[in-house]
């Protein structure tokens, strides 16, 4: 079965998850620091995903987000996508 790693990407922390058999479990959060990249490259490497989902929001969050996207890319050759997450916690709170 596939591994995903999902990235929540703020800027001040940038959470993850993965998922191995399906759903994701929260793997760790890491501070958006200049070490950002190194770190991920490790948890890239100690994992071992399939795909990266990186999750994006709308205005000027997803510009930030589509950046740090592309930047990650330079370090990695694991394929990287796009999961819209636009108003997806009311969508949660209203089915809540």
């Amino acid at each position: 079965m596939p591994v995903h790693l999902a990235i929540d990407y703020g800027t001040k922390r940038i959470g993850l998850a993965i998922a191995h058999i399906g759903l994701a479990e929260p793997l760790m959060i890491l501070d958006n620091s200049p070490q950002l990249f190194t770190q991920l490259q490790q948890v890239i490497a100690n994992e071992q995903p399939d795909q990266i989902i990186v999750g994006i929001s709308e205005r000027q969050m997803a510009e930030l987000t589509r950046k740090f996207a592309y930047e990650l890319a330079a370090y990695t050759q694991v394929p990287i996508v796009f999961a819209d997450e636009t108003l997806s916690s009311r969508t949660v709170r209203e089915k809540l």
